[in-house]
């Protein structure tokens, strides 16, 4: 049972990346010890290491990049016990890496560096305890009632929770053609995982597009269909599906479209991730793998028998306001009640104190009023109140006709700067508009070769997102990553490689440097160059 568990995996995430020293002439008894970057300054940087009680500089040639491992998977010693097969195995120490949720199995790795799969009870801890599953699944109370996913023990930031590969995958393809795909995949599963997927929610209604999915102008409608017109459709793909199939065919296609996570360039389905509830503030990051599986991240401390939540809206849409994330959610039928969305105050809504000459506090909306000043404690009453919303709403709704009609705007270089400079006047840089005004100022900058300005907007961003996402998160790294790519143009080498290694940092905290999409290889080869050329 869960109770007879440690109350830890023992599992530490080093979600920084370090560096590794080599040809240091000087003091070459420090060759292959790992240091950390203290500062870029010229032609020498200057370096910590566990061996030194200060910094000290070297040249960056002295120095290459320490990427193996990425969020790093478990440490914690274990025992081997009744293996048949490989009874040799049996009274071995390994290494418990990490629990595969598909397979029901622990991935250890042995001395000489074999990997195995084992059930948790051909595992103990050093000291007799039983190994168990990492979560559990059991039903909660409360706005979104039903099934949900727990924590069976505690896990720090930056550890990695399980992986797991996709029960169902579809490319994007045509609308008939995907829905015959799933239809087809769903009736070659095992009875037993058939039971395990339909057991997932089900949505009352099938909601999906008439399309393959999309991004921008042009992207498919979203309907809601009935039984005979998705049954239409698969005939269309090419599939006849029986009748005495219809029933539970149906079932999971509404299934599969309101717990599938876009993966690739196709979406899946797994039979634990998906089992994780929706919540504006998660505690967990999903991310891909090379391999096509998935990863679960801890994005924050997790206590044992705690929810495990995710977002399943993108980090910018998090990072909006309520209202925003309302109309975002609607497409799975129902409105976030967190503790994020619960707050009387947004946030996502900060305001320029305004009443204080000089003061830098922040005052954040609630509901149809502004709380206090967060520095000075001043308030304003409700008829300046009303008058800074209004502006506000009007600000928003000329970003929306902004973002809608970017390519069509009249003289940008006038509009969107003028734009910024009276939003700021009201809204503060950490409001979500402003962040977005910021965006496309940068854009319209770098565009023009105004690498400077571009440069002043982008670190107006990255302050601004440390309010809007205080958490691990993978924009903290394209940000730092669009930085260092600005400041090399400029010819500031040193001050690129101490952004190309915060990107990296932020990369690490929820994804592995082998990453399929290779964010995280392409800014390691830009810190690299970096290496290279200083």
């Amino acid at each position: 049972s869960r109770a007879t568990a440690d109350s830890s995996l023992g599992r530490r995430a080093r979600a920084m990346v370090f560096l590794r020293l080599r040809g240091l002439e000087s003091q070459p008894e420090l060759n292959g010890k790992e240091a950390t970057l203290v500062s870029c300054a010229g032609g020498r940087w200057k370096i910590s290491t566990e061996c030194l009680s200060t910094p000290i500089a070297v040249r960056p040639s002295c120095l290459e990049l320490c990427d193996s491992g990425g969020v790093q998977l478990g440490s914690r010693n274990v025992v081997i016990q009744s293996v048949g097969v490989r009874a040799e195995l049996n009274g071995l120490v390994a290494t418990q890496k990490v629990f595969h949720a598909d397979r029901c199995r622990w991935q250890v790795e042995l001395s000489d560096g074999e990997t195995i799969l084992l059930r948790p009870d051909r595992l103990v801890d050093t000291e007799g305890r039983g190994i168990v599953d990492p979560v559990y699944v059991a039903p909660r109370t409360g706005w979104q009632e039903g099934q949900a996913l727990f924590a069976a023990v505690a896990f720090d930031t930056s550890e990695v929770i399980l992986h797991e590969k996709a029960a169902v995958t579809v490319a994007d393809s045509p609308w008939a053609t995907r829905l015959a795909q799933l239809a087809r995949a769903f009736l070659r599963l095992t009875p037993a995982l058939q039971e395990t997927l339909l057991d997932l929610h089900t949505p009352t209604d099938y909601q999906g597009s008439t399309g393959p999915r999309t991004t921008g102008a042009g992207a498919p409608r979203q309907v809601k269909l009935s039984e005979a017109d998705i049954f239409e459709a698969v005939c269309k793909g090419g599939l006849s599906v029986p009748e005495s199939d219809r029933s539970r065919v149906g079932r999971f296609l509404r299934v599969f479209a309101g717990n599938s996570y876009e993966s690739g360039s196709g979406s899946a389905l797994f039979a634990t991730t998906s089992r994780a509830n929706h919540s504006c503030d998660p505690n967990v990051y999903r991310a891909d793998l090379a391999d096509g599986s998935c990863a679960l991240v801890a994005l924050k401390p997790i206590a044992p028998g705690e929810e495990l939540c995710v977002s399943y809206l993108r980090e910018r849409n998090l990072a909006e306001s309520k209202d925003q994330r309302v109309l975002h959610l609607s497409r799975w039928g129902f409105s976030c009640d967190c503790t994020c969305c619960n707050s009387a105050s947004d946030p996502q809504r900060a305001f320029l104190c305004g009443q204080v000459a000089g003061c830098t506090g922040l005052r954040m909306a609630e509901a149809a009023s502004l709380g206090a000043c967060s520095s000075c404690g001043t308030s304003v009453d409700s008829a300046k109140a009303a008058v800074l919303l209004r502006k506000e709403a009007a600000f928003v709704e000329r970003y929306r006709s902004l973002e809608q009609n970017f390519a069509d705007m009249p003289d940008p270089q006038v509009t969107l700067p003028r734009v910024l400079a009276d939003a700021q006047e009201v809204l503060a840089e950490e409001h979500w508009t402003v962040n977005g005004l910021l965006d496309m100022n940068q854009d319209l900058f770098e565009q023009f070769g105004n690498i400077e300005r571009a440069i002043q907007m982008i670190e107006a961003r990255q302050r601004a997102w440390t309010h809007l996402m205080p958490r691990p998160s993978v924009q903290a790294g394209f940000l730092h990553e669009k930085r260092a790519d600005m400041l090399l143009r400029r010819g500031r080498r040193a001050d690129a490689a101490a952004g190309y290694l915060a990107s990296l940092n932020a990369f690490r905290a929820v994804i592995r440097p082998g990453d399929p999409d290779g964010w995280y290889a392409d800014v390691a080869g830009k810190f690299r160059s970096c290496l290279e050329g200083a």
